[in-house]
């Protein structure tokens, strides 16, 4: 891939609002430029997908992302600083990596892991809307996994995959608060594992179809 630049200018504003951005570059960092002031991504999806195997960076300079995904088999995405994700993150092949720096993915909507997620010591933070759903599917192990309704004005629903276990090997924090409880269901009839292999801390949620 060539060189892209977003915006010639301090005062460019690009909006991407549907469709697809495929990043196949080897140094994301050299390769993707932004110098927009504004960045809003409000409805496409941003793929890294580099049909060679490669070791880059996942920009966090695009963030906020809508959708993002990482495809490419074999490959590892570090990112470079914290990011937000405004819909849903799939990791369809390839790895994930919050790097050695620990850093925090905000994410209101779905996570899907069919690849690899290189948690670290790094939170990921589920944000979800007032009364949304965040489907959790695949196997991941988090480092720490935080959900609150703090700044909510109704509860909400994390939905894990059916027959599906997912592990935490720090913080398993769920703080949901009188009136906007946290529900914690499985995505169909059969039941889901939660694997807090340290710490659990859980208020004011409903929880069904849990093994444990």
């Amino acid at each position: 891939i060539n060189t892209v630049t977003f915006g010639n200018a301090t005062t460019d504003i690009v909006t991407i609002s549907s469709g697809q951005l495929q990043i196949e570059s080897d140094v994301t960092t050299t390769d993707i430029v932004k110098n927009a002031a504004t960045w809003t991504n409000s409805g496409g999806t941003i793929i890294y997908n580099a049909a060679p195997v490669v070791s880059t960076i996942l920009l966090s300079s695009l963030s906020p992302y809508y959708n993002l995904q990482v495809n490419s088999a074999g490959s590892t995405y570090t990112l470079n600083g914290n990011i937000v994700i405004s819909n849903n993150n799939t990791i369809t092949a390839g790895t994930m990596d919050v790097s050695a720096s620990n850093y925090t993915i905000y994410i209101a909507g779905s996570w899907s892991n069919s690849g690899s997620f290189t948690a670290q010591n790094g939170l990921v933070y589920f944000v979800g809307a007032d009364a949304s759903t965040q489907a959790i599917s695949g196997t991941t192990s988090f480092y720490k996994f935080r959900a609150r309704t703090s700044g909510n004005s109704a509860g909400r629903t994390l939905q894990f995959a059916g027959l599906s276990t997912t592990t935490v090997t720090n913080l398993w924090e769920i703080f949901g608060y009188n009136g906007k409880m946290i529900t914690l269901q499985s995505s169909d009839g059969n039941n889901w594992s939660i694997n807090p292999t340290t710490a659990a801390d859980v208020s004011y949620a409903d929880v069904s179809r849990s093994t444990n």
